[in-house]
């Protein structure tokens, strides 16, 4: 198994050079949704590749955590060949979420899983024991590198993590040369795009690759202009997001 294949939320340089063009921007900030970019990990070969390399091993399966060294060390790679300074902020949370117990039972009940692939009940406590292995221990190494933070949420939700960071002014994101990019195809993030022209969000899919930020995000999911009354907008408006969250 290719641990590449198992976090593969890539972008390519070309994608990024288009973003940083934008603002002539000289340093990135990435936020990365660890979890809703470890989208490969829940395919059907994934699953039961990751469970047999652990049962045949005795050990632990860790490509997970491979797989994160490797997507950091391709954007690192990245920012040293065009001289940019690279800030990491990665974000999960870990446990039965507050918000989902005890709130809205509703909120991204779609994406519980009662059955993977047919296996039996070990080997599916097996899966989830691999995957929290490979949460803690990047959570306790990669705090130990400069210039990459992670934040382990546990029973809440992590999604809030960028939105509170920058609008809080936790972090330097203000300055006209910092480029603040999210990687999540999660639209809890939209909200975070309203707090500045310089926050972007990067999509990615099957079928293509593409970043969305507040003057965009609009005409790319409702093919509309963006309307002037903030009333009239996604951005801003407070049904839309209880709406898009339910459904998330």
């Amino acid at each position: 198994m290719n641990a590449a294949q198992i976090l593969s939320y890539y972008p390519t340089y070309a994608n990024l050079d288009e973003v940083l063009s934008i603002g002539n921007y000289k340093k990135i900030n990435l936020f990365i949704d660890l979890k809703n970019v470890l989208q490969s990990l829940y395919l059907e070969y994934m699953v039961k590749n990751i469970v047999e390399n652990s049962l045949r091993s005795n050990f632990i399966d860790t490509n997970i955590f491979t797989s994160i060294i490797m997507f950091l060390s391709f954007h690192k790679t990245y920012a040293i060949k065009r001289a940019i300074d690279l800030n990491f902020y990665i974000f999960f949370e870990t446990g039965q979420s507050f918000y989902h117990i005890n709130i809205d039972k509703r909120y991204k009940a779609n994406r519980r899983i009662d059955n993977l692939f047919g296996l039996d009940r070990e080997k599916r406590d097996l899966f989830f024991t691999i995957i929290q292995k490979n949460l803690m221990l990047a959570n306790k190494s990669l705090n130990l590198i400069p210039n990459i933070k992670v934040i382990h949420m546990e029973n809440f939700e992590a999604d809030f993590i960028p939105y509170y960071l920058i609008s809080n002014n936790l972090i330097d994101c203000k300055e006209k040369d910092i480029c603040n990019i999210i990687y999540s195809n999660d639209h809890d993030m939209y909200q975070t795009l309203s707090l500045s022209d310089n926050i972007y969000q990067f999509f990615k899919s099957i079928k293509k690759k593409y970043f969305i930020n507040n003057k965009n995000m609009y005409k790319y999911f409702l093919n509309k202009e963006m309307p002037k009354d903030k009333n009239e907008n996604p951005l801003f408006n407070e049904k839309f997001f209880k709406t898009a969250c339910l459904k998330d």
